[in-house]
């Protein structure tokens, strides 16, 4: 936030977002409770990517919009999940990871289709999208699992949840420790856990190697042993942790990641949870300095298939600098222990992943090849060249960014809300939601609507709607104006990024 703010010069608004850390009133004008859902009346196409700074954001407000009291509403959105990063929306590039050629889709012959079908009638190809499209991410190996486009009745799909354990033995595994034990986490505020590669707007992004990380003395380690089979992963992360800190206040970082054979340890997610925030924005909680508390790290929502012989690791620090803020309560203190963890025989500190799973038969339990050494992190040379610093628009052109001291109601919104702002509760699956699975031919050919061919005069030649367009439904039809503005917001969104060539 500091750096972009200081990117567009609006870095006078950090003493007021210092100011209002806790969820008040000042948030208000930009909060979406999800007690508003019901009273949504606008369709929509909701474009995301498993690297996007926004991420999260684009799963909670598809699951948000779906819950309008208004059925032809609610049955009139639609979810795209590509593998790229901020500057590559739809694309297949994420940092310095770059997917099939098939993991990208035309994002703006794919909004242009939502746009003729949602306002003229006369582009039937959205009839024949599945509600959720999202691309399985998987390894950069020959015949790795994954790596292609899924389709889903909804978001998020039906998931079991297991837990792997953190052992004192820097192991992850399907069953609790047998003994007790702890682990130390330090920290040097002069001197943090550097971000290298996740959901960023600025500086490293992606899918990066963490050898860097690893190789800190900040650094406590926990690695699965090989996999026997795919380990398919597709939905909400969490980190449940239980922690005792060493001072007044501490953040728990987490970052998971897939190991390679050759030892490389690409990062798959991340997140962060300040202590004295692990009850929510609303008031901050008391931290008592050697009491144990369980806290749960959110990290965000992914879609990504480990391969047999790749191992699940799970890197905890405390902090994940500039990415998130260095805890203003350790700003002047020395280096050392930051928290520690418990590892627990009752397995209170797990990494819960939501593995796809039929209701019946019962799930299995996650499989494990027989023990073998350890694989050392090694620098692994890259077989894909990293992509140049994308280009970023001139800060001049955005224009006068309003006064820090406005009311925030006059405001651009801030990109990161609270904790929430977003719904968090599923949302059923509606009963006339068309069945497909074939995911891969909805994304690859019938999006890729050859733009040039598409008649936007308005003279005789110019397809004629005969139901009023796929927005509108019932009695009276759901295209109100607010549809119409947002909906062209987004085209000319579209349009810009095409132009930038991000």
């Amino acid at each position: 936030m500091k750096t972009f703010l200081d990117w567009v010069g609006g870095d006078d608004w950090l003493s007021n977002l210092n100011s209002h850390r806790l969820c008040d009133s000042w948030w208000d004008p930009v909060r979406l409770a999800p007690s508003e859902g019901p009273g949504i009346r606008t369709a929509a196409i909701h474009f995301g990517g498993w690297y996007d700074v926004f991420t999260q954001g684009t799963l909670n407000g598809y699951k948000l919009w779906r819950t309008s009291s208004d059925p032809d509403i609610a049955n009139r959105q639609y979810l795209i999940m590509a593998p790229a990063d901020h500057y590559h929306p739809g694309g297949n590039v994420a940092g310095p990871r770059t997917f099939p050629e098939s993991a990208s889709i035309d994002f703006m012959a794919t909004t242009i289709s939502y746009l003729q079908w949602c306002f003229d009638g006369y582009n039937d190809v959205v009839d024949s999208w599945p509600r959720v499209q999202y691309y399985l991410m998987g390894a950069d190996e020959p015949g790795a699992p994954g790596n292609e486009w899924r389709g889903a009745p909804d978001w998020p799909i039906p998931a079991e949840e297991i837990r792997l354990f953190l052992s004192g033995d820097g192991t992850l595994s399907a069953t609790a420790p047998v003994v007790e034990g702890q682990a130390a986490v330090p920290m040097d505020p002069a001197n943090p856990s550097p971000t290298v590669g996740g959901r960023n707007l600025l500086g490293s992004l992606g899918a990066e190697d963490q050898a860097d990380v690893e190789s800190r003395p900040d650094a406590v380690i926990f690695t699965s042993e090989p996999l026997a089979k795919p380990l398919e992963v597709v939905g909400h992360l969490y980190a449940s942790l239980r922690v005792l800190a060493q001072g007044a206040d501490a953040d728990v970082a987490v970052r998971v990641t897939d190991v390679h054979p050759d030892g490389r340890s690409i990062l798959i997610t991340d997140g962060i949870q300040r202590l004295s925030m692990r009850n929510g924005c609303a008031e901050a909680a008391e931290v008592t300095p050697g009491t144990p508390m369980d806290v749960d790290v959110d990290l965000w929502s992914t879609a990504y298939v480990f391969a047999p012989g790749h191992r699940v690791r799970m890197i905890v620090t405390a902090s994940n600098y500039p990415r998130f803020e260095l805890n203003p309560a350790l700003h002047d203190q020395p280096a050392g222990t930051a928290f520690t963890l418990a590892l627990s025989t009752t397995g209170a500190s797990a990494l819960r992943l939501p593995v796809p799973r039929p209701v019946d038969p019962a799930p299995e339990v996650v499989e494990f090849a027989e023990p073998s050494d350890p694989v050392d992190v090694i620098e692994a040379a890259s077989d894909v060249a990293e992509d140049a610093a994308p280009e970023l628009p001139d800060p001049d052109a955005l224009g006068d960014l309003p006064s820090p001291d406005a009311p925030l109601a006059d405001m651009v919104a801030p990109a990161d809300l609270p904790p929430d702002a977003v719904a968090t509760e599923d949302v059923p699956v509606p009963a006339d939601v068309p069945a497909r699975d074939d995911g891969a031919d909805a994304i690859g050919s019938e999006l890729a609507v050859d733009a040039a061919a598409i008649d936007l005069s308005t003279g005789d030649a110019a397809p004629q709607a005969t139901s009023g367009g796929g927005c509108a439904a019932g009695d009276p039809p759901r295209t109100p104006a607010a549809s119409l503005l947002a909906l062209g917001a987004l085209f000319a969104l579209a349009t810009g990024l095409r132009r930038r060539r991000f």
